[in-house]
């Protein structure tokens, strides 16, 4: 398969015998076998934890520092009814994000806004230009970053100050 860049991507075939056992068993697509297993998801009990997670399993989120402090400040911007922009980069897990979040907002009514930064102008991950205009032009009261890694130390402490 080629991608949008002009790169090969190869895909390793799944085993036949290992995806119709899953479609056989679990009632599912070919495809989405075929996905499971190439992603070492072969017997079946597995795969139904993969395709059916159990919620009640996750991590507390409240166990991350500040998350606590960062809850309050997105339901003081929903009850002040302030912008809030989300900032996610441009890659699957990016956009993927921007989307969730973006869906989930609206449906609380909350005035929402994303920045998906240019990849070839700005690079990758959060940066100061893009600070600025989410807070100076945009107007944005509250920025939401997801899936921009950890090292956006200098930004954050910008992001604070404006």
């Amino acid at each position: 398969m080629i991608s949008l860049l002009n790169k090969t991507w190869n895909i390793s075939p799944p085993s036949p015998d290992t995806v119709y056992a899953l479609v056989k068993e679990l009632g599912i697509s070919p495809i989405v076998a075929g996905l499971l297993v190439n992603r070492k998801v072969t017997v079946a009990d597995e795969a139904r934890q993969a395709l059916e997670a159990d919620l009640t399993k996750l991590h507390d989120p409240f166990l991350m520092l500040g998350m606590q402090k960062s809850v309050d400040r997105v339901l003081q911007s929903i009850a002040n009814k302030e912008k809030i922009t989300v900032f996610c980069d441009y890659d699957v897990d990016g956009v993927s994000s921007a989307a969730f979040l973006i869906h989930f907002f609206r449906d609380l009514g909350v005035d929402i806004d994303y920045y998906l930064p240019e990849r070839m102008a700005e690079g990758y991950g959060l940066n100061a230009n893009a600070v600025r205009e989410i807070r100076e032009v945009r107007g944005s009261a509250l920025m939401i970053t997801a899936d921009c890694g950890i090292t956006g130390n200098k930004e954050v402490e910008l992001a604070n100050q404006i």
